[in-house]
């Protein structure tokens, strides 16, 4: 039987770099959440940096899979498998959609949330979308093509599939604690973490900045008309400082105007698609093991 045609074949996505010691509860909780379901559920394990093991993992199950729907999440605790299960059933509602778990609640610090909230706030104002869910995805077997076809993937998975403009359907969920250890996301890694989503949309980042130097230098360039006009064409008191000041404003509105121009060519000249081969797939896939369900696990 083809498992593709069988909606119960999912095949699992984590990340398990620094949270090997969590595995083995996070594995029983997956276990005790999926059984009765019906189906199998193949977990791929990958032994690297976030958004790369992402990346590894769904080609790794594009070249080694047969499956409906694969579902990505964390090894640490914090995407609970109540969760996953919740994401399941509203694909089987909508399987043609991509299902994003979005937080209704967070546990991190309330620096990190505040400093969330602007990187959410800086996202839609440079690229004019909203971005409300991470990495707690489950994505269509027939929509996976199109995703791994963008070479932006391995830099930013879900502002990837923003710029796709598939179909996402966001679904409410609690952000769980960790198992063991304390997060490694921080107000630092939040800023990593926030370039790699803004690279994701590199033309549209620097078209509207290009548009703001150009408003700015063009309002400098008439503030130094008029300011000229005033100094030399009438007789009214004008200060001697402000002819400096203005044109200060004009040379620094113009460089700032070329260093952007110069970031955007050399951005769009750079953009090389940094893609995984099957060499380097196969070697950060550091384990796969299958659940069906009533039944153990097996290796």
């Amino acid at each position: 039987m083809d498992v593709r045609a069988d909606k119960s074949a999912i095949c699992l996505v984590m990340p398990i770099f620094n949270d090997w010691a969590a595995l083995p509860r996070l594995l029983d909780n997956l276990a005790d959440a999926f059984r009765g379901s019906g189906g199998t559920l193949d977990i791929i394990l990958v032994n690297v940096g976030h958004q790369m093991a992402i990346t590894a993992g769904l080609h790794y199950a594009q070249q080694h899979k047969a499956f409906t729907a694969v579902l990505i999440m964390d090894a640490d605790g914090e995407d609970e498998p109540r969760d996953a299960v919740k994401l399941v059933a509203a694909w089987r509602n909508q399987p043609d959609h991509v299902i994003a778990a979005q937080r209704t609640k967070r546990s991190e610090s309330l620096i990190f949330r505040v400093s969330y909230g602007l990187y959410r706030a800086i996202f839609r104002v440079f690229t004019g979308h909203t971005i409300s869910f991470g990495n707690f995805l489950l994505i269509p077997a027939t929509l996976l093509p199109s995703i791994l076809s963008r070479p932006e993937l391995i830099h930013h998975v879900a502002a990837t599939l923003l710029r796709t403009r598939l179909p996402i359907t966001e679904v409410p969920t609690t952000r769980g604690r960790r198992y063991f250890g304390s997060s490694q996301m921080n107000v630092p890694a939040l800023v990593t973490h926030a370039i790699g989503a803004l690279s994701v949309f590199s033309d549209v980042l620097f078209s509207r900045l290009l548009i703001g130097a150009a408003v700015v230098g063009s309002l400098c360039v008439i503030g130094s008309v008029v300011v000229a006009c005033l100094r030399f064409f009438t007789t009214l008191a004008f200060p001697n400082w402000a002819t400096s000041v203005i044109s200060f404003l004009t040379l620094l509105a113009v460089q700032a105007l070329v260093l952007i121009l110069c970031f955007a060519f050399l951005m769009l000249t750079s953009r090389a698609a940094m893609l995984l081969t099957s060499m380097e797939v196969s070697r950060l896939v550091k384990g796969v093991r299958r659940y069906a369900s009533n039944a153990a696990p097996v290796a």
